[in-house]
């Protein structure tokens, strides 16, 4: 274990060699972009857009593979309504055993009135 964590410490530490004292950035870094030097954008810029997104967003492309992929998707996605219909049963399932924890009652009743025929009175 010691050994491991030995040779763990050695690799990061050569990972951390100097660069040397005549090291320069070079020009086409992007440190030295002007649009890196600029302040960074909030929230409450007026360059971000907090508004909800159009429905159908993916238009705004104006790609047309890209639509037809997304077409493609949402009708063939036949396990977003798999799901919805598996949420839905057991809503239903939920609400059956809900409701078979309320107690329940039942009352019947009734009355009956016969009169014996002479022939079923000789049998």
């Amino acid at each position: 274990m010691r050994l491991r964590l030995a040779l763990a410490a050695a690799l990061l530490l050569t990972g951390c060699h100097p660069v040397g004292p005549d090291y320069k950035v070079p020009d086409e870094a992007l440190v030295n972009a002007p649009t890196a030097a600029g302040a960074f954008v909030g929230s409450v810029e007026k360059s971000v857009n907090t508004a909800e997104p159009p429905d159908k967003w993916w238009m705004l492309y104006r790609d047309e593979r890209l639509n037809g992929l997304v077409d493609q998707a949402l009708t063939a996605n036949t396990e977003l309504k798999v799901a919805g219909a598996n949420i839905a049963r057991a809503q239903a399932a939920l609400a059956g055993a809900e409701d078979a924890t309320i107690p329940s009652t039942k009352i019947e009743g009734g009355a009956e009135w016969t009169q014996l025929s002479g022939e079923q009175y000789l049998l």
